[in-house]
């Protein structure tokens, strides 16, 4: 039986982490991860071949990437840091395989948006300069997060029930409904900002009331609406709607930071904050 391969999606060199000085080193050296703790704890311990993704003589073209994405039977995608190629590649694996793709992060990491509501195996990196006693204990943590992880199902194939072959018909057309009341939404969100102060807060209040019930389930509807709010400075509105939502979206590390903007400009005299 052949031995399974692993792709393995991650920065390379040295990268500044741009992250709180008090909790994470101020760059880390993504080459020397892969050597003495990623690559080894792969092929030891998860007993793969291991396969970075610029590891080829030459340059990784398009078609190669997206075949090992594809095929690979474990894609690991190292997301400490934000990088571009890394999150499209995730994209790729989550559309192409309905298991086998495990993110991975230092537990000080924060994700950009849409990754920061994924999964993510956490593991400790106080020194981006990694020691070899160190090294030994990231394996075992890592190993033991990804063997967990592996057969969590993508997020693509968990949304859409039939995906790629079995989407009914059904399923389109609340797709396409839903599409046009977001664009409707988005719409009457940019004639908001074209107004002036007065007449946008007054039209910012009409669109918290037409689509509250929408911001409780959609993210970015209740994303644009806060910015609305903050906008227009309804700081006490703003804080009203935010805490009025599901605590799914309002955990959500975008919208604590716009809470937080919020509270301080509304001052300490909001119910209920004290201590926070």
């Amino acid at each position: 039986m052949p031995i399974p391969v692993c792709f393995m999606v991650m920065p390379f060199g040295k990268k500044l982490t741009n992250a709180e000085a008090d909790k994470a080193p101020g760059q880390v050296d993504f080459d020397l991860l892969w050597d003495k703790v990623l690559r080894p704890m792969i092929q030891d311990g998860l007993k793969h071949i291991p396969v970075r993704a610029d590891q080829d003589a030459g340059a990784l073209i398009i078609q190669a990437m997206i075949e090992r994405l594809a095929i690979s039977d474990l894609v690991i995608a190292e997301l400490t840091i934000p990088n571009a190629n890394v999150y499209y590649e995730v994209g790729v694996r989550h559309a192409a395989q309905k298991q086998g793709c495990v993110l991975i992060a230092a537990d000080w990491s924060k994700p950009l948006f849409d990754m920061s509501q994924m999964r993510r195996v956490k593991y400790p990196l106080p020194d981006g300069a990694i020691s070899d006693e160190a090294a030994a204990a990231l394996r075992k943590v890592l190993e033991v997060g990804i063997q967990q992880s592996i057969d969590h199902t993508s997020p693509v194939f968990q949304a859409i029930p039939g995906y790629p072959d079995r989407v009914g018909a059904g399923q389109l057309q609340s797709f396409r409904d839903v599409a046009c009341k977001l664009a409707t939404f988005q719409s009457e969100v940019s004639v908001a900002r074209g107004l002036p102060a007065a007449l946008a807060a007054e039209h910012a209040q009409r669109l918290v009331h037409l689509y509250a019930e929408d911001a409780v389930a959609v993210p970015s509807v209740a994303l644009d609406l806060t910015r609305l709010l903050r906008d227009t400075q309804r700081w006490d509105d703003a804080l009203k709607f935010i805490d009025g939502l599901s605590p799914r979206i309002r955990e959500l590390p975008i919208m604590r930071e716009q809470r937080a903007l919020a509270l301080g400009k509304n001052g300490p005299a909001y119910p209920g904050n004290l201590g926070t």
